[in-house]
């Protein structure tokens, strides 16, 4: 089980008192400027009573904002705190069952960065499916015409074994 930290728990604890002064705030904002639109109605003072609306409308904008961060934060830390590490071995197992069927991940190209090309043949591999094969289709011509094109193809074309020697001691 996840234990949070003691610098979780005083954030936690931090954000409900901010939310708490959040709301006391407001209902003292509320209860000021009621009472002084209240009183400049009462003497017909309209200019008066549309500055202390403009002013409460303004800083209850702001509030708001503030008030929508606080229950973001609250919610974030909380489902930090929910949050437990998988050991993914068990978790495959369970999710997937002993016998589960190949995937071949197909990743087309044609004329792609390189660095497209290992990000996505990087995703596919890392993704978590217990019986998996990454396949990169280079759709280029065989023959290029530029040297550049050739060696974009002759980089693409090794990238898999690049990519290979890098998660393999991960991989053991």
């Amino acid at each position: 089980m996840f234990l949070p930290s003691n610098r979780e728990t005083k954030e936690f604890a931090l954000t409900k008192l901010s939310l708490a002064l959040t709301g006391t705030a407001i209902a003292l904002l509320l209860w000021s400027t009621g009472n002084i639109a209240w009183s400049a109605l009462q003497r017909q003072e309209f200019f008066r009573l549309i500055e202390a609306s403009l002013f409460a409308a303004l800083a209850g904008f702001l509030v708001y904002g503030n008030l929508c961060y606080q229950v973001a934060r609250l919610g974030r830390l909380q489902r930090f705190e929910a949050h437990r590490a998988s050991r993914a071995a068990d978790d495959m197992a369970s999710c997937f069952g002993a016998d589960t069927p190949g995937l071949t991940i197909l990743v087309p190209s044609y004329r792609e960065e390189i660095s497209v090309i290992r990000q996505t043949l990087l995703s596919a591999a890392l993704q978590e499916y217990p019986n998996k094969r990454v396949v990169l289709l280079l759709d280029d011509p065989p023959a290029p015409k530029t040297r550049q094109d050739q060696q974009a193809l002759w980089a693409a074309r090794g990238l898999p074994f690049d990519l290979y020697a890098l998660l393999a001691s991960p991989y053991r």
